[in-house]
């Protein structure tokens, strides 16, 4: 019945031309029966994006007895469809149904009720809501998110005075001090400032847009004065005298926006002669400007004069050395490099630096120096002994060397090590250009010993053959997802999200995220037989539901190593027993059962990270309870991995071996994590999702909540200022860092990012991956002299700094361990041979 109604009301609400996924299989008055199983089916296609047809099987499935036992379960899922369907107000029903209850579901369904009443234009709803969530659960990032929910609903309601009282006190909280949402919140204001009384926010704008930390703020702040002026408001422009423009080009700055930066501060050089304030302002900032911007060259001169007048220090003379180098001039560097050791190789900081300078003339691409160099600085025992000697060994075979090189990579072998599979790499091409066969035992000890797959992966010299997704080259590879006809939604305000960006715990719609190929199916000429009478009902026909092709491969299968209903009931179990000390574990199992393992995930991670450590929480009783249990790690393990703690199972399983199932075991080892948030952002934008695993392996176990010492957040670990710009680039100007904890955001920003990396290096994906790791802009300096003439494995060697280096060899080697896991038979990585291309306007952060 619910099959006919949606044909029925597609028909006579679709335009020509819209389309289905499939054409329908049954025609109207055939009952389709529900599938043996329909919350997994559900759940199945849920997680192919296929929410119509989830919708099919939930709706029916939540109205029968059937679902008795998977009542709540059903209702989150549900819930969860119609908000990415854009029903808020079904959605909000379901939620509502679960919230009244108990539990980490209960605190879940509470959540998403108040996002669902915010969508359909109910803020007087939501700030009821959130003041209810934050006395029910108090502390924790989605109590702290209400905050900014109760001054967004405020500023819907054009009550501007409480909105920045809402927002006032979110930065005010102890709490909050260090989450950097004061341009955020200031924003906010301002821009629903604009929808009530815009005169009063240009100010606001203004200052925003010419006194900024965070780049997406000014390019919000810019955009709405654009907006503005196009409306008739001719003073919704920026100021241009000297201290708007310089506070301008210190944002600029600030930023991360260098090019922008320097060409603001060229600007105002050029005026400093008729205007002393300015021309004490670039006196001040020169050298700032100079090394944030990456603009070494003046300050190179500069120094070269001091040094060329007779202030011939050692220090200078490093200096200049390390301006060359910072500006990819490794001739130069190389120059200044011999020019230090010769008169100043005995004082700082010079002493000790021989392999400092070998290192700047091998990439000046001068091969036979650079071999001398390096046996200069093994000799002196500059550095590393064994670094030394495999370089030298390197540049001796690119030199033609080849008998010195054989000789060198053949001791490194012998000391056996860290080096000892690049050295029979290395050995195995340098007997190649020499014509010698020898190389048999290399290759067999590399297939084995080589655990980071890197140089395995180089010697593969054939390319794969085989049905399907078999070449990966870092690009996406897979079929196009079909594109489904927008549904009718709920009418909502504009005033309900104030600026562009979804938020911080939604997700996006795959009708708009997804721009592929429409389905040829033609929902506009499909003909059902009728005759205008009577007609007694057709006989009942029982039909399978249609079924959709999976996509994403799921690495938590039943096998040997893992039950997914026996980790169902421990989840429960742990609920019910520790529901006192983990609140949020009471229930959990919903979640998963659900599939929303986005939610449960974090509830099973939060409380093994307290069991694991109790010394941490700091109420007492709690801790007394917690040191008090025994639970097993195999129950945590399979709580783990039924939850979605992909962190947890890694790192569990990390390393360890099993004769029993070990392909089923290696799929719990490299899981597909995230993939719903994953996949639709890899075909948008053209990568391989196997490729961005490998680098969320590598860069937080999977891990969402994962924290550098640096200040890298997440599950792909970007970096503050680097969030904001591409938060600027997809016009989404409301950015703030703690969004970056969200898997949906920190996927989306990153998956963008690796791909305008890949794309300014014309599809080098090595390349690309070094860049996410160590900047674009170092690994374009490394290779400025020798791009085009040096072979990728051997510039990946020569990276100046170790964690890059090894970087790449460890992502690309875990790329190749998913390819072998999930894609089908005969698929392997295919390596670049040569960077060839160098496009900085893509993207130079």
């Amino acid at each position: 019945m619910f099959l006919f109604l949606f044909i029925s009301s597609a028909l006579a609400t679709e335009p020509v031309g819209a389309t289905l996924p499939v054409n329908p299989s049954v025609a109207p008055g055939i009952e389709v029966p529900l599938p043996d199983d329909p919350l997994a089916e559900a759940l199945r296609r849920y997680n192919e994006w296929d929410n119509e047809g989830a919708l099919a099987i939930l709706e029916p499935y939540l109205a029968s007895p059937q679902s008795y036992k998977q009542r709540t379960s059903t209702r989150l899922l549900l819930g969860r469809v119609y908000l990415e369907l854009g029903d808020y107000n079904l959605a909000s029903a379901q939620f509502y149904r679960v919230r009244v209850g108990e539990g980490g579901d209960a605190k879940v369904a509470a959540w998403y009720e108040i996002l669902a009443d915010l969508e359909r234009n109910r803020p007087h709803a939501a700030i009821r809501e959130c003041n209810e969530y934050i006395e029910r659960f108090g502390e924790g990032r989605r109590a702290s998110e209400c905050m900014v929910i109760i001054g967004d609903a405020e500023a819907a309601r054009g009550r501007l005075v409480s909105a920045r009282k809402a927002y006032d006190a979110y930065i005010e909280a102890p709490d909050h001090k260090g989450h950097l949402r004061e341009e955020e919140m200031a924003l906010r204001l301002a821009l629903a400032t604009t929808r009530h009384r815009p005169e009063r926010a240009i100010p606001q704008l203004i200052h925003l847009a010419l006194n900024h930390r965070f780049a997406a703020t000014g390019a919000g702040a810019n955009a709405a004065l654009n907006r503005l002026h196009a409306d008739g408001h001719s003073n919704a422009v920026l100021p241009t005298d000297a201290r708007s423009r310089m506070a301008l080009a210190e944002s600029l700055r600030r930023s991360g926006w260098a090019d922008e930066a320097w060409s603001h501060f060229k600007t105002l050089e050029n005026e400093a002669d008729s205007n002393p304030e300015i021309a004490a302002w670039i006196k001040q900032s020169a050298k700032r400007f100079e090394r944030s911007t990456r603009h070494h060259l003046p300050r190179i001169k500069f120094n070269i004069e001091q040094y060329e007048n007779g202030n011939k220090t050692g220090a200078i003379a490093w200096a200049i050395f390390e301006g060359w180098k910072q500006a990819g001039r490794w001739d130069k560097a190389a120059e200044w490099g011999r020019i230090g050791l010769r008169d100043h190789a005995k004082k700082w900081p010079w002493r000790g630096r021989k392999d400092d300078v070998a290192h700047a003339i091998m990439l000046s691409g001068d091969f036979a120096s650079a071999t001398e160099a390096w046996d200069s600085a093994l000799k002196a025992k500059h550095g590393s002994t064994r670094q030394a000697r495999f370089y030298r060994s390197l540049c001796a075979m690119l030199a033609g060397d080849l008998e010195r090189a054989h000789a060198g990579f053949t001791t490194l072998i012998n000391q056996g090590g860290p080096l000892e599979m690049a050295s029979r790499y290395w050995r195995i091409r340098t007997a190649e250009k020499a014509g010698r066969a020898d190389t048999m035992n290399d290759r067999t000890r590399i297939e084995i010993d080589d655990t980071v797959g890197w140089y395995r992966l180089l010697l593969k010299d054939t390319t794969p053959a085989g049905d399907g997704w078999v070449i990966r080259d870092g690009t996406w590879g897979g079929a196009p997802s079909p594109r489904l006809p927008d549904r009718v939604k709920v009418p909502t305000s504009d005033a309900l999200q104030v600026g562009t960006q979804p938020h911080p715990f939604t997700y996006a719609d795959p009708n708009t995220a997804l721009l592929t190929p429409e389905s040829a199916a033609n929902l506009a000429g499909v003909q059902w037989p009728f005759v205008n009478q009577v007609t007694e009902p057709p006989e009942t026909v029982e039909s399978e539901v249609p079924s959709v092709d999976r996509t994403i491969p799921s690495s938590s299968i039943a096998s040997a190593h893992y039950d997914p209903d026996n980790a169902l009931a421990i989840l429960r179990r742990l609920g019910e027993r520790h529901h006192e000390i983990w609140p949020d574990l009471k229930d959990a199992y919903h979640l998963a059962q659900a599939g929303l393992v986005d939610e449960s995930g974090p509830i099973v991670r939060a409380a093994y990270e307290e069991y694991r450590k109790p010394s941490a929480v700091r109420d007492p009783k709690r801790r007394a309870a917690i040191e008090a249990l025994n639970i097993p790690k195999h129950q945590w393990m399979s709580a783990a991995i039924v939850s979605g703690d992909y962190y947890f199972q890694t790192k569990h399983l990390w390393n360890m071996k099993t004769e029993v199932d070990p392909e089923a075991f290696a799929r719990l080892q490299f899981p597909i994590a995230y993939g719903r948030e994953l996949w639709p952002h890899c075909q948008l934008w053209n990568l391989d999702p196997f490729l961005v695993l490998s680098i969320m392996r590598q860069e937080s176990i999977y891990n969402p909540e994962a924290l550098s010492h640096t200040g890298a957040i997440g599950l792909m670990q970007i970096i503050k200022g680097t969030g904001a710009k591409l938060s600027a680039l997809l016009d989404e100007p409301l950015f703030s860092p703690v969004t970056l904890y969200n898997p949906s955001v920190n996927l989306r920003y990153s998956v963008y990012y690796l791909r305008l990396l890949n794309e300014r290096f014309n599809g080098n994906f090595p390349m690309a991956v070094a860049s996410y790791n160590g900047g674009p802009h170092h690994m374009s300096r490394a290779h400025r002299q020798t791009l085009g003439k040096l072979d990728l494995d051997a510039f990946v060697e020569m990276i100046p700094r170790e964690e890059p280096r090894n970087y790449v060899k460890k992502v690309v080697g875990y790329y190749q361990r998913y390819v072998e896991l999930y894609g089908p038979p005969g698929a392997s990585v295919v390596l670049p041979k040569r960077l060839d291309t160098d496009s900085p306007e893509v993207v130079n952060f």
